[in-house]
């Protein structure tokens, strides 16, 4: 798979800014940023604080981000991925 997204232009709004990879599990942090679940969660075993701007967050809650997740999988389906 990661050589098929290789070939492929991303949009980069579909990739985890930790991991950068295509995410399959999109959640919203409450620093409004999107991450992989796995790897926010991940994040957050470690450290209370945002990947992308160091604040310290409010709370770990994790929102799912269905309109996203909706967006990539139909990118990765129209592209075969």
């Amino acid at each position: 798979r990661e050589e098929q997204i290789a070939l492929v232009r991303v949009p980069f709004s579909f990739m985890c800014p930790i991991t950068f990879d295509v995410m399959e599990d999109p959640v919203i942090c409450s620093d409004g940023h999107t991450y992989e679940r796995a790897a926010i969660t991940n994040w957050l075993r470690y450290s209370n604080r945002s990947p992308n701007t160091n604040l310290e967050l409010p709370n770990r809650l994790l929102i799912s981000n269905i309109a996203l997740s909706q967006a990539i999988e139909g990118f990765v389906q129209n592209n075969r991925i």
